[in-house]
Parts: C-alpha cells; sequence; structure tokens
C-alpha cells in the first residue's frame, strides 16, 4: 500500500499535470500620431511577447503564401515566371507551433474546465509588415479555427483583432485547435487591413464585408469602417471611407 505522505504527493502532482497553463494576455499599446508620419516598419514584438515570437519556426514568423517556386535562385525562377504562389494552408499542422492573426468572432467558456475560453477566430494572413502608426493585417485569410485559452483575467472584446501564439493540437470540424499561450490583443481603432494572399475566409464572413480591395485600407479607421468590413453595416461606408484617405499604402 501507498503510504499517505506518497500518496498526497502523487496527488499533487498529478492536479498539477492536469492544471492547464495560464494563457498570457497583452493589450496592445501603439502610437496614434508618430513623430515621423506614416510609413512602413517591421512587426514590433513587445518584451512579453518575444520569446514566442523566437520560438516560433521559420516557415510560422508569417503566415502569407510562399514565393513561387521553392527556390532561391533567380535563375530558376525565371524558368516559370507565371507559376502562382504556394497558397499558405492553416489545416495540417497538428504539433506545430503558430502564431497566427485573427478577428475574435465568438468567445465562449468550456464546460466543465473553470476559466478556460474557446475563441473562434477568422484567420488574417499576416506578412510581418505594419504601418507605424497602425497594424496591418490582410483582409483575406486561411479560414477559421479555434484558440483554447485559459486567462487569469479576460478582458476581450467580439471583432477584436488577436495575434496568438501556441501549439495546433488538432482539428475539429476542419477548424484547426490551438492550444494558446500568448495572446496579443488590438482593440477596433488599432488596425487596419490590407487585401493580399490568396483568400480562404469562411464565406459566412465575407459576406459582411461591404468594401473591395481597393477601398479595404484606411490610414484612420472609424467605427464606421468595421462594421462595413466586419458587420455587413452599410455600403455607404465605402463612400466614407474613401473620402477619409482610405487608398493603399
Amino acid at each position: 500500500m501507498l503510504n499517505k505522505g506518497l500518496f498526497a504527493c502523487l496527488a499533487l502532482a498529478a492536479t498539477a499535470m492536469a492544471t492547464p497553463t495560464e494563457t498570457l494576455i497583452e493589450t496592445a499599446v501603439w502610437p496614434k500620431d508618430p513623430p515621423d508620419g506614416l510609413g512602413t516598419m517591421t512587426y514590433p514584438a513587445t518584451e512579453k511577447e518575444s520569446p514566442f515570437l523566437k520560438q516560433l519556426p521559420a516557415a510560422e514568423r508569417t503566415c502569407v503564401d510562399a514565393e513561387a517556386g521553392t527556390s532561391k535562385d533567380p535563375e530558376e525562377k525565371l524558368k516559370d515566371p507565371e507559376k502562382e504562389p504556394a497558397p499558405y494552408i492553416i489545416n495540417g499542422k497538428r504539433g506545430t507551433m503558430v502564431g497566427w492573426c485573427g478577428i475574435v468572432r465568438a468567445m465562449q467558456p468550456i464546460q466543465g474546465h473553470k476559466d478556460e475560453f474557446e475563441l473562434v477566430v477568422q484567420h488574417c494572413f499576416f506578412d510581418g509588415l505594419t504601418d507605424f502608426h497602425i497594424l496591418v493585417v490582410s483582409s483575406h485569410g486561411g479560414g477559421d479555427f479555434k484558440a483554447r485559452i485559459n486567462p487569469k483575467k479576460l478582458d476581450l472584446k467580439l471583432l477584436s483583432l488577436v495575434r496568438i501564439y501556441g501549439t495546433v493540437t488538432g482539428e475539429e470540424k476542419d477548424m484547426p485547435l490551438v492550444d494558446a499561450r500568448y495572446l496579443r490583443v488590438w482593440p477596433q481603432g488599432m488596425f487596419t487591413f490590407m487585401p493580399y494572399g490568396k483568400d480562404q475566409t469562411n464565406p459566412a464572413w465575407k459576406k459582411l464585408c461591404t468594401l473591395d480591395d481597393d477601398h479595404v485600407y484606411s490610414s484612420r479607421p472609424d467605427k464606421t469602417y468595421y462594421r462595413a468590413l466586419l458587420e455587413g453595416k452599410g455600403p455607404e461606408a465605402q463612400n466614407e471611407n474613401e473620402a477619409g484617405g482610405g487608398e493603399k499604402k
């Protein structure tokens, strides 16, 4: 028979193993009016985010269509100049650590798991570049995925933009499942879109976008912009966005 001390130790160890790792959540702080004006820069990870970014495989540092061909030799690419880039696929990545961007479309507590939540996220391609004053991701994406989070405190609104770092543990109805370890959040007003990448977005979300690709980017997005892009509210939003400088970079 196991003595009481050993049994207690085993029980404690089992509890520790069963306790999910806390998901670190950080809300982005982004300068609205940078001193240098508009411009493009490499994505700036925060101090807390950097360790997770460094853990990503090289192929997952950005998530957008691969260059045409697999060779870096310019002469090799000239042999097939019209070859289309291979699309970035979010499926089939079980066991891979990812750092995906996307729009939070649904959020609900996980039954039987205290303080754990499941997010449904509309994936957005990201090429690793952004504006100085606002985060820029693609309005195109690879489809929906789910993320399981265990936050100490949950302060997250639907239709916010997030970047989720974690390991893909499987798929459910063709949706990858990510065990999230870090979540960076951009509230509306702090992110905008550019159209790039072979779009595989859920048709239900595509129907809600009333802006065409020529009007997707806005350097100063407001509530009307997000409603037209994410909620299907108002073709008049396109005219307002255009008048407000909604041109491509």
